[in-house]
């Protein structure tokens, strides 16, 4: 699995186009995004997929500013990562990433993350998250940010009026596909429409692993956390000096009175080695 990985992750991060760069990251320090409404679906054959071929798509991400990144895009991929990691399938727990700069805002991360999301053909329950997240983003948006929106839904789709462009015709544009077929999706978000049983089951399915994995990362962290800070607390024992945890670094911070003491050790030990050498004379 590593040899795979390693051909497409690089050890130094790079900038791209001056706003992403791309860099390795622990899996620890990645978290999912809580704006996420994609279906974690098909996760072991994803996992065996990227056990054979390697990560071909990095995953996208934003710093938080305490040493985590949280997901833009790439969820299914993190969620097969982590279980080829926990399965010992994978012996490296850096991935490759895509670091983007933090989204302004909720409308921002919103449209962001609906771009970063390909949903192929097939993904029907997929498509019913992406505009989930789409019709979110409309709520949000300030009246500025909803012009600039329908202005440019406007120009895409030249043939229509534009006083009637509205929720239906925005998120088509933002998908590239016809306002009848995204009304088809509205109508089933809303139970007016005709989604069938397999994909409605498929669905919550997506939305109930995604919440259990949710809580499993956020127990291992705090357990994690738990046990480094335990383990600073030995080091400052054992060490004499105070040792601390923090943004995932051990940081050790002596005191005036040790840094003097372990001079004062130093140079005691120097005179015993000249001592002993004026002896061998």
């Amino acid at each position: 699995m590593d040899a795979g990985l390693s051909k497409l992750m690089p050890k130094k991060e790079r900038k791209q186009n001056g706003k992403a760069r791309y860099m390795m990251i622990d899996l620890d320090d990645i978290m999912t995004n809580r704006l996420n409404e994609m279906p974690i679906v098909q996760i072991e054959e994803l996992s065996d997929a990227i056990d054979r071929d390697g990560l071909y798509s990095p995953l996208e991400v934003y710093p938080n500013g305490d040493g985590t990144y949280t997901l833009i895009g790439g969820e299914r991929r993190y969620t097969a990562l982590r279980a080829l990691y926990d399965h010992g399938r994978l012996d490296n727990p850096e991935v490759q990433c895509s670091v983007r700069p933090k989204p302004a805002d909720e409308y921002e991360e919103l449209l962001q993350m609906c771009d970063s999301n390909i949903v192929r053909e097939d993904e029907k329950s997929a498509k019913l998250g992406h505009v989930r997240m789409l019709m979110r983003a409309i709520e949000l948006a300030s009246a500025s940010q909803k012009q600039e929106w329908k202005n440019e839904t406007t120009a895409y789709f030249a043939n229509l009026d534009p006083r009637k462009i509205g929720t239906r015709e925005m998120i088509a544009f933002r998908m590239q596909c016809s306002p009848s077929t995204v009304q088809k999706y509205i109508n089933a978000i809303h139970g007016d429409g005709k989604e069938k049983p397999e994909q409605k089951v498929a669905e919550e399915k997506g939305m109930e692993e995604k919440d259990a994995e949710r809580d499993r990362l956020k127990e291992f962290m705090s357990r994690k956390k738990d046990l480094f800070e335990r383990s600073a607390g030995k080091m400052s024992e054992v060490l004499g000096v105070k040792c601390s945890y923090r943004n995932g670094k051990f940081i050790i911070s002596p005191s005036q009175e040790s840094c003097q003491a372990f001079a004062a050790d130093y140079n005691a030990l120097v005179r015993q080695f000249e001592a002993m050498g004026s002896a061998d004379e």
